[in-house]
């Protein structure tokens, strides 16, 4: 009650209005605290409240960025400045507007895309990371609904800032006593040519493919922007492929209503529903989907007359498959290549890199994570080769610092036309791997919790696991053979409320708290001979830890 008293004191009369019509209800839950980072930034819904996000609240997150900036960068922050960008959701060209203000008091030079337009994350990533700017924001919710948007911090390698950072730009907030009366510089903003744009799908254009296509087969694509960010730079690269391509016409554009995309995330099978009524009459081969901010990507493909959807685990599983045989055909393996996955995404890519030689390091869910491993390991003289997490995210290359739909998408279209002239679809692929390390089967499954207190009873529910599941008990007929408590203490890992059953040796159950949403995630990897025994197995695991 004294956020919400203060803001009755102190905010603007028109918003005073709104406020005294609030319920108990969401007085509580928008005045309860003041809104968080989580694994990939702040996120939440646009309306009043120290919990929400709002011009106020993007101010003092922009402010403690200022502190940081200046405190981590000193003058080099002050001579070479941030990126600014933002997606296609409400307000997000106002709040990128008020953010460079804010900046502008710290004499941190502020730059914008032309026009300040709404772009991609992966392309303000690549900005950041392949020119002088020490950091970068961008305004953005990635996949959440209509009714959100969010505020993401970058350093100068453009990845995102980690935890331990967060946390003390979450101190700097504290430095401000009243929210409505932070200082702002207006018009100081700049604004960078095409040229950023053009280099960045210039190096995506020379640093993916391994072969020119199109070939005898010519495949035909149907691309899906859900009302985003993708369209502009994905029809350049679909033309530089010299494929046949179409787009969901209703869905290119920005639209932050989402009005032909109601469910504008690729991991949602409904995503793809509006793109498959035009391409059963058109004889499209595959449709990829991205997401509002287009880091994160999907695919459905035509097998046996059939829509499937490929999950965040099976596409990277062919894609690290492919890169890695088409190195080894050219010989381009070396000793100190290596690829990284979070410990929530399926192992079973790990036994392809061991038969090329190739290493396997994990990170915790979040691709700032992911990051800071490529990078341990690129100072380290190695080279990755991919890097992946299960949430439909990748680089094919890190000169991009975030996920990166667009170096998929160039990748997706050289595999898949490749296959093709084998004969193949990428089902036949993936039972192929399978033949080769055997049959692997993952399955991602959320339980939400809103309200005020959901995250209480997440917290219950996983104590209960962790309290009542011990080695050796038998769950559904599955040995407990190993147990890793991230919270209490795993090997060297930070601490983090993460909890992992390994069972029968081989099946992996992994249960955590999501970072951005109100969701407790059950991630289930299970190894098996065959289909139909990996498909017992996932239900009597369903069984017992999700319903």
């Amino acid at each position: 009650m004294e956020n919400y008293k203060f803001w009755l004191e102190n905010a603007p009369e028109d918003i005073k209005k709104d406020l005294i019509k609030l319920s108990e209800e969401d007085i509580k839950f928008f005045f309860e605290k003041n809104i968080d980072f989580g694994t990939a930034g702040l996120r939440g819904k646009i309306t009043w409240g120290t919990n929400a996000i709002n011009e106020y609240t993007i101010s003092l997150a922009t402010f403690s960025f200022g502190k940081w900036l200046i405190d981590k960068y000193g003058k080099k922050a002050v001579k070479h400045g941030i990126v600014i960008a933002h997606d296609n959701r409400r307000y997000g060209s106002e709040y990128s507007l008020i953010a460079a203000s804010i900046l502008a008091t710290f004499n941190i030079p502020v730059f914008l895309f032309p026009k300040n337009k709404p772009n991609p994350t992966p392309l303000l990533s690549f900005t950041i990371a392949n020119n002088n700017f020490v950091g970068g924001i961008n305004i953005t919710a990635s996949h959440n609904p209509p009714t959100d948007n969010g505020f993401k911090v970058y350093d100068q390698i453009g990845k995102q800032l980690s935890v331990g950072e967060t946390k003390k730009i979450k101190q700097y907030s504290q430095e401000v006593s009243n929210i409505f009366q932070i200082e702002k510089i207006i018009d100081k903003e700049q604004y960078l040519s095409q040229r950023y744009i053009e280099d960045y799908i210039e190096r995506i254009k020379k640093e993916i493919p391994f072969i020119k296509i199109p070939t005898q087969k010519q495949i035909k694509i149907m691309f899906v922007a859900n009302n985003g960010t993708a369209s502009e730079i994905a029809e350049k690269l679909l033309k530089f492929s010299k494929i046949k391509y179409e787009f969901v016409q209703e869905q290119k554009y920005p639209d932050p209503n989402f009005k032909y995309s109601p469910f504008p995330n690729p991991q949602d099978k409904q995503s793809f529903d509006l793109a498959k009524k035009y391409a059963n009459k058109n004889g499209t081969d595959l449709i990829f989907a991205t997401d509002p901010d287009a880091d994160r990507f999907g695919l459905s493909i035509k097998h046996n007359d059939e829509w499937v959807e490929l999950n965040g685990n099976e596409l990277p599983l062919i894609q690290i498959y492919y890169k890695l045989n088409m190195l080894k055909e050219r010989n381009l393996i070396c000793k100190n290549d290596f690829i990284v996955r979070s410990i929530v995404t399926s192992s079973a890519a790990d036994e392809v890199a061991k038969n090329f030689n190739v290493n396997v390091f994990e990170s915790y869910t979040g691709f700032k994570n992911i990051i800071e491993v490529v990078e341990k390991q690129t100072k380290r003289r190695n080279h990755c080769l991919f890097a992946w997490e299960e949430s439909y995210g990748s680089v094919v290359m890190p000169f991009t610092k975030d996920k990166d739909s667009f170096q998929a998408l160039v990748q997706v279209i050289e595999l898949v036309d490749f296959y093709k002239n084998q004969g193949k679809t990428l089902l036949d692929v993936l039972d192929q791997i399978y033949d080769e390390y055997g049959f692997s089967l993952s399955k991602h499954t959320v339980k939400r919790f809103d309200g005020i207190d959901g995250k209480k009873e997440m917290k219950k529910i996983v104590n209960d696991f962790r309290n009542n599941i011990k080695l050796g008990d038998n769950l559904n007929g599955h040995l407990v053979t190993e147990k890793r408590d991230y919270l209490s203490g795993y090997k060297k890992w930070p601490k983090d409320n993460i909890l992992v059953f390994i069972l029968d040796k081989k099946h992996r159950v992994t249960i955590r708290l999501s970072g951005t949403e109100p969701v407790l995630r059950f991630y289930l990897d299970i190894s098996s001979e065959n289909e139909k025994e990996a498909k017992q197995i996932e239900q009597d695991l369903l069984n017992k830890f999700v319903n």
